[in-house]
């Protein structure tokens, strides 16, 4: 089976297949890192990112090293966005 194509066509098409793929994962990275950063009380660290019962937050997260927390008056909150990064440099792969 021959392809009539010349070698420019053949770059444009490998190119504009590139493009397509790759612009949706590149909006949703630009979106993500343009996004302010959030703060989070407690409960809401619990239920929106680490999935865990307030419990958990409270007698393993909050104690390991780096943990990212911040006060805000008298209460304890967190940043999304830095506990987003301690997790993905915390995560042990097996």
């Amino acid at each position: 089976m021959e392809l009539n194509i010349d070698e420019q066509q053949l770059s444009q098409m490998v190119a504009d297949g590139l493009v397509k793929k790759l612009t949706p994962v590149i909006e949703m990275a630009v979106k993500k890192y343009e996004q302010p950063d959030e703060l989070l009380e407690p409960q809401e660290l619990c239920d929106q990112v680490l999935h865990c019962h307030r419990d958990t937050l409270d007698n393993y997260f909050v104690y390991q090293p780096g943990f990212p927390s911040m006060n805000k008056g008298t209460r304890k909150v967190y940043s999304l966005k830095a506990v987003e990064k301690w997790i993905s440099t915390h995560q042990i792969i097996a």
